[in-house]
């Protein structure tokens, strides 16, 4: 039997969508293997702030406190060149990297931090670092070739929301889906 938590709590995190365009365009850019497990294409998003499992109130409110806030205007980041955390010869991480657009990113997600602590969520333990995760590793694989593989060019990308996403998981990679789109302003 499920508790009432598991039943009105969801996994959630703050994160930027990416468009069909720039999706399309980045997997024609990126390697056609990656090590370890990459993360299907549907899934490709910026992560601005993670906020795990909440509960129906908390979401509410963090909602609530989404559509009252300022949210900056739209504007444009290009993706490109391939990284890895901790680092490319112990990679779990590989990333497409930002190479424009990261300072407005950085605005947005400590906004997105502002807003969740507002709705009760705890501080973020780890500052923003702009990345586009396209696969993982469970134990740090040596990923130098790939990271020094060549981009072929940027991606550009225009930011215009902000999302709610929801993840489910289960078997297989998890499923994001957007909960909520908040608009960025003209």
């Amino acid at each position: 039997m499920r508790s009432e938590r598991s039943e009105t709590s969801e996994r959630l995190f703050l994160g930027v969508p990416l468009t069909p365009e720039a999706r399309a365009t980045l997997r024609t850019r990126l390697p056609d293997s990656l090590p370890g497990s990459p993360v299907p294409a549907e899934n490709w998003h910026v992560t601005l702030r993670f906020l795990g499992s909440t509960p129906q109130e908390r979401r509410d409110s963090l909602i609530a406190e989404l559509r009252s806030a300022s949210l900056p205007r739209s504007f444009a980041v290009e993706f490109s060149g391939i990284g890895a955390f901790p680092a490319a010869r112990r990679a779990k991480l590989l990333w497409v990297g930002v190479s424009r657009g990261g300072t407005e990113l950085g605005a947005l997600a400590r906004l997105a931090d502002a807003v969740a602590l507002r709705a009760g969520f705890e501080p973020q333990p780890r500052p923003f670092h702009p990345h586009l995760t396209i696969a993982r590793t469970r134990h740090g694989l040596d990923a130098t070739s790939v990271v020094r593989e060549a981009f072929p060019a940027p991606v550009r990308m225009p930011v215009t929301a902000l999302a709610l996403f929801r993840s489910r998981l289960g078997s297989g990679p998890p499923h994001y889906e957007v909960r909520e789109l908040f608009s960025l302003g003209k």
